[in-house]
């Protein structure tokens, strides 16, 4: 380690030439007092490890590795309207500098599930305020989606409005904006019918709502109420199969307690 006084100047020293070198030597025809107060410049002489990675030298495979690991979740969202980066996940990690927020801004979207819970009827309610917060960018990347229904507002239609419109608002306009890959919807409540209002691929919900969320690759329904007509349940996934094209339908029946897959 090395101490100078910070006030030399170039001045304060003579420049000779010695086979072709420039030499620096302290000046004896103009010389300066010391001050009487100095302030220090320490060097510092050691070397910087010379097999030193940083982070963003990283492959961008081991990033996107960790960048999972950080913002995903094994568990579903709950209360995703909430989604603040106070909550489960931290978003602090998408403010560290511009190159991380670009390689990590769809990823939160992308690997989690998002679950709207029935808390005053309906998730639909809680799921339009989500969507409502985000951008469209933000919208296009949402891959999984959890909705707690009640058969009413499904069907009725003073209610319709908020399920289509939200559709279309997870749907988009154009073939890029189609990314939702799987929903899971859990229908409770009185089915009218026996369910044959619920359960018909040519009700206002299938027509003019479900057929908009083009993407969708999984469709799980679960129905937690008894008294399901026989035999409604695999005529509806076998038709809903049909409409939806590219869409595996799944659908659950509670019956007793004991839960029944139909596939």
């Amino acid at each position: 380690m090395h101490t100078l006084p910070l006030d030399l100047k170039e001045s304060d020293f003579l420049i000779t030439k010695t086979n072709g070198l420039m030499l620096h030597t302290p000046s004896r025809v103009k010389s300066r007092p010391w001050p009487t107060k100095t302030a220090s410049l320490t060097i510092n002489t050691q070397t910087k490890p010379k097999n030193r990675v940083t982070f963003l030298q990283l492959p961008l495979e081991i990033r996107l590795e960790i960048y999972n690991l950080v913002l995903g979740n094994r568990l579903p969202i709950q209360r995703p309207y909430d989604f603040d980066g106070k909550g489960r996940i931290s978003l602090g990690l998408l403010q560290v500098s511009r190159q991380i927020y670009w390689e990590t801004r769809l990823i939160p979207f992308q690997i989690n599930i998002f679950d709207f819970e029935k808390w005053t009827g309906t998730g639909i309610y809680y799921c339009q305020l989500f969507v409502q917060k985000l951008s469209p960018w933000q919208i296009r990347e949402i891959r999984h989606i959890t909705l707690s229904v009640v058969e009413l507002n499904m069907t009725r239609d003073q209610t319709e409005g908020g399920w289509i419109e939200l559709c279309k608002a997870l749907g988009g306009q154009e073939q890029r904006d189609r990314k939702l890959k799987s929903l899971r919807l859990s229908v409770s409540g009185s089915l009218i019918n026996h369910g044959r209002h619920l359960l018909d691929v040519k009700a206002n919900w299938v027509t003019e709502g479900l057929v908009h969320l083009k993407g969708l690759q999984l469709l799980e329904m679960v129905i937690a109420s008894d008294g399901v007509e026989k035999g409604l349940v695999k005529t509806f996934s076998e038709d809903l199969e049909q409409v939806l094209q590219k869409t595996k339908v799944i659908v659950q029946t509670a019956d007793k307690g004991l839960m029944c897959t139909i596939l």
